[in-house]
C-alpha cells in the first residue's frame, strides 16, 4: 500500500468514527464501479446495435472492480483490528453495518428506480454486482 492510500485506512478504534469514513469511502468505490460498469456496458449495446456480435465484459469488469475493492475492504479491516483489542466480533460488526450503508442506498436505487429500465440485461448485471459487493464487503 502506498503513501496515499494509507490515509483512508483507520488511524484509532473508534468503530463509528471509522465506520463513518468507510461508509464515505464506500460511497464512491460503489458510485465509481457503478458508472464505470454501466458506460463500458453501454457502450457494447450501443456497437450490439452496429451490428457488431461483441459479448458483454461482464468478467472483466468484475475482476477489474471486484478484486481491487475485496483488497482494500481486507486491509481496512486488518488495520482496524490491529487497533482495538476486545470485543472484536461486536465492533467489527458494527464497523461493517456502517460501512455497508451507501451499498444497501445503491442496491435500494436500482430496485425503486426506473433509470436502468433501458436496457434489461445491463440493470440485471449491475444489480447482481452491487449484491455481491454488499454481501461480500462484510466477509472482506
Amino acid at each position: 500500500m502506498g503513501f496515499r492510500t494509507k490515509a483512508l485506512f483507520p488511524r484509532h478504534s473508534s468503530h463509528i468514527a471509522e465506520g463513518a469514513r468507510l461508509a464515505v469511502i464506500n460511497f464512491f468505490i460503489y458510485l465509481i464501479i457503478g458508472c464505470l460498469s454501466f458506460g463500458l456496458f453501454k457502450a457494447i449495446y450501443w456497437v450490439r446495435h452496429l451490428g457488431l456480435p461483441v459479448p458483454l465484459p461482464v468478467w472483466l469488469i468484475l475482476l477489474g472492480t471486484g478484486i481491487p475493492c475485496f483488497r482494500f475492504w481486507f486491509h481496512y479491516g486488518k488495520t482496524f483490528g490491529s487497533l482495538i483489542n476486545g470485543r472484536r466480533f461486536v465492533r467489527g460488526l458494527s464497523l461493517v453495518s456502517l460501512g455497508n450503508i451507501p451499498g444497501l442506498a445503491f442496491v435500494y436505487m436500482l430496485i425503486k428506480g426506473n433509470f436502468l429500465r433501458a436496457n434489461r440485461e445491463i440493470s440485471l448485471i449491475i444489480f447482481i454486482m452491487y449484491i455481491m459487493l454488499l454481501l461480500m464487503m462484510p466477509i472482506m
